[in-house]
């Protein structure tokens, strides 16, 4: 009798040993979630005050008559630099003018006119683009470049 006891008593132990380890795993799988949702929150809105003063910059150039994207190469280059991002500038017509690293930055990474649109339309935006799953995910932010009231252009990171 005292061996079915003690069976009895570590066979409960095992399984209640046993829920508990499944609690602890979906308690860090969802708190892994939600510090990789928050980072990613904290990565675009980063990103988004970095291009908004980047065009603000440019808004200035184009402003004061500088009408070369080219001219404004090295600001460019020097925030991509700062940030450690690609970063492209497009015309209204959703033509990449400048980028920071034409022979570094692939061209899948290019933005697409989707993710061009609404900056180019006026509208701020941010997102992300890849697959989780697979490791890869691109947080980007567009911004539009305002001059004279109106929309000359885009800066994308």
């Amino acid at each position: 009798m005292a061996r079915i006891v003690r069976s009895l008593t570590w066979k409960l132990v095992a399984s209640y040993v046993g829920v508990i380890a499944l609690a602890l795993l979906i308690v860090s799988l969802w708190v892994g979630i939600s510090v990789g949702q928050r980072f990613e929150q904290f990565v675009e809105t980063t990103l988004t005050r970095q291009a908004e003063s980047l065009s603000g910059r440019i808004a200035q150039r184009y402003a004061a008559g500088f009408r070369d994207w080219q001219t404004d190469a090295t600001l460019v280059a020097t925030s991509a630099n700062l940030t450690r991002s690609d970063i492209w500038v497009a015309d209204e017509r959703a033509r990449v003018q400048l980028t920071a690293n034409p022979e570094s930055a692939p061209q899948g990474d290019a933005p697409s006119p989707d993710e061009l649109a609404p900056a180019l339309a006026g509208n701020v935006v941010h997102g992300s683009r890849g697959l989780p799953i697979f490791g890869t995910r691109q947080i980007y932010a567009a911004v539009p470049i305002r001059s004279g009231g109106r929309v000359v252009g885009a800066v994308y990171f």
